[in-house]
């Protein structure tokens, strides 16, 4: 049944135990915690993670995901540049108006990023495709895709920004 309904089927099933499978780790950007809230008052909620699509592209990519940025583009306005800018790896969920060919920061000028895009990860159909971000964004891929991007340029954060980073003219800044 649809997302919206599956709280209301369990509290209308009046049965004494219900078990609800939503995919994925239950605590990383998942549909659970609304069916949790919904659900309390009835009784105990147990939740019990499953392997999120963020482990398992890593582990196909052999990429470790201890210093990775986690963003979310499923259903949320937004981009991925700043986090993209900042870190030398970024885990993007996509889908809607946000899939991966439009968040492929072509417009940002980082074509030439390292890009994997996984789809239908774990299923008979999975596909990961490894590229620049100029040859992921041509491709046609599924409404819901991740995608792993490398930044080995990225920018220090926590370093603040000197008057000889920047480039101008002869003319200061300030009086």
């Amino acid at each position: 049944c649809a997302f919206s309904e599956l709280a209301e089927r369990a509290i209308s099933g009046n049965a004494r135990h219900t078990a609800l499978l939503v995919s994925g780790d239950v605590g990383f950007f998942s549909a659970a915690g609304k069916l949790r809230e919904r659900l309390l008052p009835y009784g105990g909620v147990t939740l019990v993670p499953g392997l999120s699509s963020m482990q398992y592209m890593c582990a196909k990519c052999g990429i470790s995901y201890e210093n990775l940025c986690f963003k979310s583009l499923h259903g949320r306005a937004g981009n991925i540049l700043g986090a993209v800018s900042y870190h030398a790896a970024t885990f993007a969920l996509t889908g809607g108006e946000n899939n991966a060919q439009a968040v492929c920061l072509m417009d940002a000028g980082l074509g030439a990023l390292s890009v994997h895009l996984g789809e239908n990860l774990g299923a008979e159909n999975e596909r990961i495709v490894h590229g620049t971000a100029a040859e992921i964004a041509q491709l046609s891929c599924s409404d819901l895709a991740v995608l792993l991007l490398e930044n080995p340029h990225a920018a220090n954060k926590n370093e603040p920004i000197r008057d000889e980073m920047l480039t101008r003219g002869k003319v200061p800044m300030t009086k």
